[in-house]
């Protein structure tokens, strides 16, 4: 406290009272308040009490539950909430009219300011205490604070003993600040909501996306927020992110966000929230950078960072891969950085743009909707990358409207599946046939969330699970990509064309039940892949055998003898026995040696009858081998 005291002791003659600085806001001034955690909320609490006069105050990412403007009179002092509204009670005052909004991409407000769009009369921050050499921290927010120093014409702080001295552009000289207050006050703190179950199932289908290497940019909300939880098993992460929640510091300890491999060798980001605890952690910290909003949100420095993923939640996504974060009819968050973040991303080597979104809200409507008619658009259809549920992920980019639309029904809850579908064939945006899994009751099915991998010598991984109506086109050019006698072993004849109508009749018949398709996939991501591979099993109750499934395999050429054949049918063989059939049976040309010898080698007794040149064949699962029976 000594050190404290002789610091601001050359300064003294800045010092101001409460009751001075309401002579400083005179009428018609303009008022900037710091963001997040940089509101010195000694000042604010005095400042909403009294009777300012046609003041205009602005405010960015507030949190405070301040009144910010004249219940009864709102001509009185107005309120502007620069591209956030992160606050209930500012959300319901814009709403009622009370309080303006700005809508503008965080990147484009230093502009703004720089070109006296807004002319800061006062600013009123929240710093900490000054170190010997006279230079004080913005401490959380660097963000437009930086900017603000620069542009207003009175600086007004308010000293905090408790406001953390984080690192990076976070300095700013005492001879730069007009008046003080010092009074020590706990900071704005974030607790988190409960968090259900559902959030963290999306959460972890998020985490899929997240490779070794990554940087990370998580928004606001509660995915973002848990996110890190799942990513534990990950390696070398980097941050380079607009806000910071507390939950990455456990990565931090422990290795995981390491930023070794990144451009930037430190943590990144221009405003935090959080405990105590989280604040304690970034003071004189030097692993955590604080950067202004106009460097944390320039595309030139985003696009530097490898493998940049920005995650960010929502209100709603349409069929065509549009996105909201407000209510119909009603401002509920913002822009913010989103946006700029999301084409950032898309300029990174190996960057990827996430909407991680429950499918329904808490009263079961689904936030997959046909099309946003009321809601603003805060991302426009070819910006998203990827959309994911607790049903899974939905990989857009690149994809016609139709796989758009069949992807994300494929994600949105079952029972809103049906509606969505026939709403996107009222807006001919899928074939009028089109047909997606359903039960006997007329139930959209759940898209089994199994899956497997099988190595091939090489180093080449096949990632295998149950098809969907969206691999409809890639069934179709594995069955293009076989020879005409590929085609014979397979069809018994040399099929010409695989059409719409051939192969999805196929997948129309999938139950993952009685009837089920694997699919083996290669390629670096989900959604970016081709198949290589379909093993399946269909069961008729019309037939001689209606409890042995009709078994069918094909691979491509290149990836034959390599033992994938025979995993796909072990495979295929579990999943019949878990779905309660009691053998499979099938047909096979006598010149396909490949599955001739593939049947023989099972550990069953495979009858095989001749019918001219192909066999029929079948086995039952209890029927084993007299060698396998020792066993």
């Amino acid at each position: 406290m000594k050190n404290l005291d002789s610091n601001l002791e050359a300064y003294k003659d800045k010092e101001i009272s409460l009751e001075k600085i309401i002579e400083l806001c005179k009428p018609g001034s303009d008022i900037y308040i710091g963001s997040g955690c940089s509101e010195p909320l000694y000042i604010t609490k005095y400042l909403t009490k009294q009777n300012l006069t046609d003041c205009y105050i602005l405010h960015y990412f507030s949190q405070t539950t301040q009144t910010f403007f004249s219940e009864n009179n709102p001509a009185l002092f107005r309120h502007n909430s620069l591209s956030i509204v992160n606050s209930a009670k500012m959300r319901d005052a814009v709403a009622e009219g009370k309080s303006d909004y700005t809508p503008v991409m965080a990147s484009d407000i230093p502009k703004l300011l720089h070109s006296e769009r807004y002319t800061i009369d006062i600013a009123f921050l929240q710093i900490s205490p000054p170190d010997k050499n006279g230079y004080c921290s913005l401490g959380t927010n660097v963000d437009l604070n930086r900017s603000i120093i620069n542009v207003a014409e009175i600086i007004v702080a308010q000293i905090n003993p408790l406001m953390p001295r984080t690192m990076g552009d976070s300095f700013i000289h005492f001879n730069d600040i007009d008046y003080y207050l010092f009074y020590e006050m706990p900071l704005i703190e974030y607790d988190p909501p409960e968090i259900s179950e559902v959030f963290h199932e999306i959460a972890k289908n998020t985490a899929k996306l997240i490779e070794n290497g990554s940087t990370l940019n998580l928004g606001i909300g509660k995915i973002p927020y848990i996110l890190p939880e799942y990513l534990k098993d990950k390696q070398d992460l980097a941050i380079f992110s607009e806000f910071l929640m507390e939950s990455v510091v456990d990565l931090i300890k422990q290795g995981v966000i390491n930023c070794k491999n990144n451009v930037y060798p430190h943590c990144m980001t221009s405003f935090i929230l959080g405990t105590k605890k989280f604040y304690d952690f970034v003071d004189n910290n030097p692993f955590m950078e604080f950067h202004p909003t106009e460097f944390i949100t320039n595309l030139q420095y985003m696009g530097r960072n490898k493998k940049l993923c920005s995650v960010y939640s929502a209100l709603s996504v349409d069929l065509i891969g549009q996105v909201s974060n407000d209510l119909p009819k009603q401002l509920y968050s913002g822009i913010g950085g989103e946006a700029d973040f999301i084409r950032g991303s898309l300029l990174s080597k190996g960057g990827k743009s996430i909407i991680a979104i429950p499918s329904t809200t808490e009263s079961g409507k689904s936030r997959i909707v046909p099309i946003l008619m009321y809601s603003p658009i805060a991302l426009r259809a070819f910006e998203i990358q990827y959309v994911v549920t607790e049903y899974g992920i939905a990989n857009l980019h690149g994809k016609t409207l139709r796989e758009r639309v069949l992807s994300l029904i494929g994600i949105a809850h079952p029972k809103h599946r049906k509606w969505l579908l026939d709403q996107a064939k009222q807006a001919n945006l899928i074939y009028q046939d089109q047909k997606i899994p359903m039960s006997e009751d007329g139930t959209a099915l759940n898209y089994p969330q199994v899956s497997w991998a099988y190595e091939i010598k090489g180093g080449e991984s096949v990632h295998i699970r149950p098809i969907q109506p969206i691999d409809e086109r890639l069934i179709q050019e594995l069955y293009y990509s076989l020879s005409p006698e590929d085609r014979v072993l397979r069809f018994f004849t040399n099929r010409k064309y695989f059409s719409h109508e051939i192969t999805h009749y196929i997948i129309n018949s999938i139950d993952y039940n009685k009837q089920y398709i694997i699919g083996g996939f290669v390629g670096k991501e989900e959604g970016n892949q081709r198949i290589i591979a379909i093993a399946e099993y269909h069961c008729d109750k019309e037939s001689s055998f209606p409890d042995l499934g009709e078994f069918a395999i094909t691979i491509h050429k290149k990836y034959r003898g390599k033992g994938l054949g025979r995993f796909l049918t072990n495979t295929i063989i579990d999943l019949a026995k878990e779905k309660g059939l009691k053998g499979l049976r099938g047909d096979v040309l006598e010149i396909n040696e490949g599955m001739l010898h593939l049947l023989e080698t099972l550990p069953y007794n495979v009858t095989f009858i001749q019918e001219q040149k192909s066999y029929s064949f079948r086995f039952r699962f209890d029927d084993l081998k007299e060698s396998q029976s020792e066993e």
